[in-house]
């Protein structure tokens, strides 16, 4: 049997502790760490193949740091989502956010940590393990889960692990590799759908493995920390919809990222630039400027 305890790692920064600390349950990692509890918290879940040195931690780390005062937790199961061993990883997605979860408990529990103050975001696989600690956790709802490009084999079937809306207070998704290797369906309170959130996104060429296409959800989600009203997106039925201009309710609009605003829940579509900065109003100012 796996240790799943001796195979998941946290690592917490903040804007005095940049590069990290590894962290355990015991309050005094977290003190050394510079952790404070009037924080709002963010904890960030990796995908398949990827580990705490992967880029995703590289872009969300110090653009969430940008973007707030916040206590930021890295988790770190690379040991066991190892490339190609996907079946595998798969399996581990509900015990390794059972893992996380019993950290959320153990900091609630420690006056370290209020759930109404708490926002997981996970990318791919990530995505799935982000659900699971929602589900897991025994001290109160998470205020807020962000699945980027929820990862699609093998949880079009097998649906009691997967990211689910419940999982948390609000759920918001980023789509950006449908269909290839992310999951299209609705499965959030708001799902956004950039370019018609498949494969392949503006930028990616052919993209046949859906790599840049499926990393394009977390480096959107990094640039959404530097706009207070970036990434704006209509509410919208379909894909087809939104690309023949045809939502019934237009003015109905949310900005997709961090700064999450939204009215109503429902599915939403954008149109974002095909390189960086991807928001299309500060890719043209960014032009222009150029």
């Amino acid at each position: 049997a796996i240790n799943y305890e001796e195979n998941v790692f946290f690592y917490a920064y903040n804007r005095n502790n940049t590069d990290g600390s590894l962290v355990t349950k015991d309050v005094a990692d977290f003190e050394a760490a510079g952790w404070r509890a009037d924080r709002d918290t963010k904890i960030i879940i990796h995908g398949f193949g990827n580990n705490i040195r992967s880029q995703i931690f590289l872009t969300l780390v110090p653009a969430l740091l940008a973007n707030g005062d916040y206590n930021v937790i890295g988790v770190d199961w690379g040991k066991l989502c190892p490339q190609p061993w996907y079946i595998e990883a798969r399996s581990r997605v509900g015990p390794v956010g059972k893992q996380v979860a019993s950290l959320v408990d153990f900091l609630v529990n420690n006056g370290l940590l209020q759930s109404k103050n708490l926002h997981v975001l996970g990318h791919s696989l990530g995505a799935h393990v982000s659900g699971n600690v929602g589900k897991h956790v025994t001290t109160g709802d998470i205020a807020r889960i962000t699945g980027m490009d929820p990862a699609m084999p093998l949880f079009l079937i097998l649906k009691g692990d997967r990211l689910h809306k419940n999982d948390a207070t609000l759920v918001d998704v980023v789509h950006t590799c449908s269909g290839l290797v992310g999951l299209g369906d609705k499965l959030g309170d708001l799902d956004f759908y950039p370019n018609g959130g498949s494969h392949p996104q503006p930028g990616c060429g052919l993209d046949l493995l859906g790599t840049c296409s499926h990393s394009r959800s977390y480096e959107l989600m990094g640039e959404s920390a530097f706009e207070k009203n970036g990434f704006p997106a209509e509410l919208c039925d379909s894909k087809d919809d939104a690309t023949r201009g045809a939502c019934e309710d237009s003015n109905a609009t949310a900005n997709m990222g961090v700064n999450l605003r939204y009215q109503k829940s429902g599915p939403y579509y954008l149109k974002t630039a095909s390189s960086s900065p991807y928001d299309l109003v500060a890719h043209e100012v960014a032009q222009r400027g150029a």
